[in-house]
């Protein structure tokens, strides 16, 4: 089935649609209208995660190395059709997708630093107004997110995983310091509240060496946290009427 998680990764979708949503708290825009974008970028999303695996062959999968690339390129073709208005984000996506799969995957810091990036072209491909508070906060998060990712998964990363480790303390710390500014300077950002008590999670259990004994546990939490992130986001954003 087209939707079978495990072939596709659609736990990973909130990784491109939460940049889309973030474009609706500072531009004269509902969840309707950017619903095209919302699903032409997933498929390019699912279209990369298919060639990764077309690439890695690391696990069990239910289709083999020719199915993976019939169906990307399929995702692929949809995907880039829906975007064509915005088609020169959507050809820098794949392409620094490409390049991080075959040169930047695996160099610890800087494939992160680059993977945290790439998921803002979907924001700047529609946004008018940029919010740089929202944006860095995002930016962040998602930093914080994928060294968690890996620490649990890349072979690269395990002689320097107790320096990542020693990493998450200060990343943590300027993220309780920010929001909690950010929300003191203006209360549009009280939605942020939440976060708070997040980054002093992380912060509490990598103090106390959790992180690095259940870094497996904490990715796949961490990967069905950003699911719940999503629904909330979409619950804000009906609070504000941008829905429709």
């Amino acid at each position: 089935m087209w939707f079978d998680n495990d072939l596709f990764r659609i736990s990973y979708l909130p990784t491109i649609i939460l940049p889309l949503l973030l474009v609706l708290f500072t531009n004269d825009l509902t969840l309707v209208h950017i619903m095209p974008d919302i699903i032409g970028w997933s498929f390019l999303l699912i279209s990369g995660n298919l060639i990764n695996d077309y690439v890695d062959m690391d696990r069990k999968l239910p289709v083999g190395r020719k199915g993976l690339l019939a169906l990307s390129s399929v995702f692929f073709i949809f995907g880039m059709f829906i975007l064509r208005q915005t088609i020169l984000y959507a050809i820098a996506f794949v392409l620094i997708g490409f390049l991080y799969n075959l040169k930047l995957k695996g160099i610890p810091y800087l494939d992160v630093l680059v993977l945290s990036a790439i998921f803002f072209l979907p924001y700047f491909s529609i946004a008018k107004n940029t919010d740089w508070n929202l944006l860095l906060f995002s930016y962040v998060v998602g930093v914080i997110s994928l060294f968690i990712d890996k620490l649990s998964d890349e072979k690269k990363y395990k002689s320097i995983r107790k320096q990542v480790n020693l990493l998450m303390v200060p990343l943590n710390l300027f993220m309780i310091i920010f929001t909690t500014y950010i929300i003191w300077m203006n209360s549009f950002y009280m939605f942020l509240f939440p976060f708070i008590f997040v980054f002093v999670g992380i912060l509490f259990i990598t103090l106390k060496g959790y992180l690095l004994k259940m870094a497996p546990s904490v990715k796949i939490i961490g990967v069905y946290d950003s699911c719940a992130l999503l629904f909330y986001f979409i619950s804000i954003l009906i609070q504000m009427g941008k829905v429709i």
